[in-house]
């Protein structure tokens, strides 16, 4: 191979390394390959691939969710950023709603900008662009923004519930710093995550908790305390039940089966109960399945919870609501 050749291989690989294998058209033109290697190259069938429109892989096998990602940006061009599902991954969100790998890039570029939304890049203008944080040298929305938008794009209201719990119980972000993300964006898809920040707000702290405040709101009980904090008279935490009826005394905990495949936590679960039962507390444990599956039955539980206690002292307890 002519030396010169040989130079402008070795500077295409250089940036294709940085890049994950993947070069956009301007940069092949600018290694000043002779236009029939280029062409040999990039034509169908060939060694390199074109992945997205200018943009191309110059390695083999399938793109993974970081390719993809490097690819989306290559081809959205300057100030583009990750945004949506591909961003929460990146922040190390746990409950994403939608798989990485088949969910598009969702990008956020400036409202002036014109790069439509092909293939598995999905560019959405925007007059409210963000200051990108790095994340593994890939600009990525902050966690509150990539939130709303993954949330905006979903359609299931457990999996935006888990989302909005996750990152506020987690403390990823703050209630106010995702209320106020919420408040700012556009109208249009976003009731679900509005919905889960209104449930956080009455302090509701998980998406199985949403769904039970669904059901008692729906039945006619009254709306009982979420997340409260309970004291004993001399001021000390006796426990923070998920529901709690003040005036009768009776509390609700929203247990699930992943929980209870713990020793440890059954054992805390357990205590907990014991030391509520002890104060006059009556105890009624939840799963969500049940809640979810057999509603009715559930709120007759609650019902004549309800009953069984109004004829006896309320427990001497301090009750504490929920604050933000």
């Amino acid at each position: 191979m002519p030396r010169r050749a040989g130079t402008r291989l070795d500077a295409l690989e250089a940036v294709a390394r940085a890049q994950l294998g993947l070069v956009t058209f301007d940069q092949l033109l600018a290694c000043d390959l002779p236009s029939s290697t280029l062409r040999h190259r990039i034509r169908s069938g060939g060694p390199w691939r074109r992945v997205l429109p200018t943009v191309y892989y110059v390695a083999s096998g399938p793109l993974d969710v970081v390719q993809r990602e490097q690819a989306a940006l290559l081809y959205a061009g300057d100030e583009a950023l990750i945004t949506g599902v591909a961003a929460l991954r990146r922040h190390g969100v746990e409950y994403l709603p939608a798989d990485p790998l088949v969910e598009p890039v969702h990008l956020l570029v400036p409202h002036d900008r014109r790069p439509r939304s092909v293939g598995f890049a999905l560019v959405e203008r925007t007059l409210r662009l963000p200051r990108p944080v790095a994340s593994h040298a890939l600009p990525t929305a902050p966690l509150a923004r990539a939130v709303v938008d993954a949330a905006r794009r979903t359609l299931d209201r457990r999996a935006v519930r888990a989302l909005a719990a996750e990152v506020v119980q987690r403390r990823r972000v703050s209630l106010a710093g995702l209320g106020a993300e919420v408040d700012a964006a556009q109208i249009r898809g976003t009731a679900l995550i509005r919905a889960a920040v209104g449930d956080l707000r009455q302090g509701v702290q998980s998406a199985p908790e949403a769904e039970f405040r669904d059901l008692i709101l729906g039945s006619g009980l009254p709306e009982p305390l979420w997340n409260p904090t309970l004291l004993t008279p001399d001021g000390q935490f006796l426990c923070r039940p998920d529901a709690y009826y003040e005036d009768v005394g009776v509390a609700m905990e929203i247990n699930s089966l992943r929980h209870h495949l713990s020793p440890a936590d059954f054992e805390t679960t357990q205590t907990r109960h014991a030391q509520m039962a002890a104060w006059g507390i009556i105890v009624l444990p939840i799963t969500p399945g049940r809640a979810r599956w057999q509603g009715d039955r559930v709120l007759n539980d609650v019902s004549a919870a309800r009953r069984a206690a109004a004829g006896r002292p309320r427990p001497l307890v301090i009750v504490v609501p929920f604050s933000l």
